[in-house]
């Protein structure tokens, strides 16, 4: 394999290093001349500074809209104060963040550092092609804080290494267990109560109390401008996505649209409980209790939406509910919704089991001529005063110490908790690990206080672990053949759900020929490529 990592030591340098090796055209670069190269970057292996002389890296960041510059984050300068190591970022907006990943990474215009957004795909096929480097020779050489985190968890490491025994990304860890429930519904409360209506339990219930806010003025301002419901439906199982209403229909809907009974794995979107759930949510859009922009806002047009000087927003998905109405109308007005029951008279709702181990941020390219400082840079992050900063904003001015406990300082008057987290420091788009025992001692601010009280609404609604997919690498022969057949699958079914929905395309009239067309696209060997990772996982254990 290219790029493979191996062990050379420098002459010139003061302290033991062990060195990559790289092939290039198939020849080896001499031990003497990589040891000068390094000595002239002044790269030390242990110790900071990392580099005693002026040092740039290029690094890819997926930008969220509530981030800061990356540059200007306090998180970030603390870094860079004490490896002597500059970052230049490259902040790509998350809704092309895919769309140029994958043309830098399929045209070789490479970075230096992916610091977030290596999807597995990118990995197997990436990491085989030596466009990605392996980690686990640096890391052995230069992680310290790496090396602890395995040896504690070794259970990280196992899912961090793909089929052929490689490390290609570092991890990220935020062991907070509201994690797991990322879609939270919210209703506006205040306007529940001036018309009179409870919290909707059922289908038929939810569509009546949408009515009412469509036509019964609840915000009072003498216009037809409430917006019942809206979502952002472009990518079917996203952080504001309805996937988790379609357990009212009796099966869980999720991104890939696997979901596992008894040990074999089963596609939820051609299912007799998909077709009932597009068929009601096409009623609701036809009725206009349903933002008509679900399918083409973009997150600052969503989150608008709710801070407008008359509340138009009657019921949303969201993360924190703050994010989207901001921190005085969260609290007053708007409560969450739990999950309907179900045509099977259950109450279904979708987790992310994934959520707390992300194996997608810090990976290392064919382009960087210094893996060396790349991942000493890399293993910083997850030094504990670094991974709370990285995660949290920094010491003093998002989060105090004060004995055992870590203190979250509440936010600027007019930001929410998160608009003044992001302001700060990366958050997920970074590498770090914060562990259970650290949220133990950490006095979370209010917002994170309301989302664990969200997760006893809906933790007794999850799947079964056993039902859900596991985070199981594809081979990379398994992958390739993927790559095509998932693309297709998943977009078709994103366009068919919408088109659906607003009634583009009938439900009842269409869904032979998008059952046939899924079929046609290769949906069984879909789910036997799904069946052969699951099993080899199974065994594993």
């Amino acid at each position: 394999m290219k790029n493979l990592i191996k062990a050379a030591i420098p002459a010139l340098l003061m302290v033991c290093l062990v060195l990559p090796v790289y092939a290039a055209g198939g020849s080896q670069q001499p031990q003497s001349n990589r040891a000068a190269e390094l000595a002239a970057i002044g790269f030390q292996a242990t110790g900071f500074p990392v580099v005693t002389k002026p040092f740039t890296f290029s690094a890819v960041v997926n930008r969220g809209p509530m981030h800061g510059p990356f540059s200007e984050m306090e998180a970030h300068i603390n870094m860079e104060k004490q490896t002597g190591i500059t970052v230049n970022f490259i902040e790509i907006p998350s809704q092309s963040f895919n769309e140029r990943k994958n043309l830098m990474l399929a045209s070789n215009d490479l970075p230096d550092v992916f610091i977030s957004g290596v999807s597995d795909p990118d990995i197997l096929k990436y990491g085989g092609s030596g466009t990605l480097i392996p980690l686990e020779g640096l890391i052995d050489q230069y992680g310290p804080n790496l090396k602890d985190l395995f040896a504690k968890r070794p259970d990280i490491r196992r899912d961090m290494v793909t089929p052929d025994g490689h490390m290609f990304t570092l991890p990220r860890l935020q062991e907070l267990a509201h994690r797991v429930n990322p879609d939270n519904w919210f209703i506006n409360n205040t306007w529940l109560t001036k018309l009179g209506l409870a919290l909707p339990t059922t289908k038929d219930e939810l569509l009546n109390v949408y009515r009412a806010f469509k036509d019964k003025d609840p915000n009072g301002n003498g216009k037809k401008d409430e917006i019942p419901f809206s979502f952002m439906g472009g990518t079917i199982g996203g952080q504001f996505d309805i996937a988790s209403l379609f357990g009212a229909f009796g099966m869980n809907d999720v991104t890939n649209h696997v979901m596992v009974n008894n040990g074999k794995v089963y596609f939820t979107a051609n299912s007799q409980s998909f077709k009932d759930a597009c068929a009601y949510f096409n009623q609701m859009y036809s009725e206009g209790l349903i933002d008509p922009e679900v399918f083409t806002q973009t997150n600052a047009e969503y989150f608008a939406k709710g801070t407008q000087p008359d509340n138009i927003m009657g019921s949303f998905i969201g993360w924190f509910d703050e994010n989207n109405v901001g921190v005085e109308r969260a609290k007053a007005d708007y409560v969450c919704l739990p999950p309907l029951i179900g045509t099977d008279g259950k109450q279904h709702w979708n987790t992310d089991a994934n959520a707390l181990l992300a194996r997608a941020n810090f990976a290392i390219t064919s382009a960087m001529k210094y893996p060396e400082v790349a991942i000493r840079w890399g293993d910083l992050c997850f030094d504990w005063s670094h991974s709370m900063e990285l995660c949290y904003g920094p010491w003093g001015i998002c989060l105090v110490q004060e004995g055992d406990k870590i203190i979250q300082l509440p936010p600027p008057p007019g930001l929410s908790q998160d608009e003044f987290r992001y302001l700060h420091c990366p958050a997920a788009e970074s590498p770090f690990a914060v562990y259970e025992a650290d949220h133990r001692n950490l006095n979370l601010a209010e917002n994170h206080v309301r989302k664990f009280a969200r997760l006893d609404i809906y933790r007794p609604c999850f799947p079964a672990p056993e039902e859900l997919f596991p985070r199981a690498f594809f081979l990379p022969e398994e992958e390739n053949e993927l790559a095509v057949i998932r693309t297709d699958i998943n977009d078709f079914v994103a366009q068919s759900r919408a088109r659906f929905i607003t009634g583009a395309d009938s439900v009842n009239t269409g869904w032979d020929t998008y059952v046939s067309r899924l079929n046609q696209m290769g949906l069984a060997r879909y789910l036997e490529i799904h069946q052969q990772a699951l099993d080899r996982y199974n065994k594993s254990k």
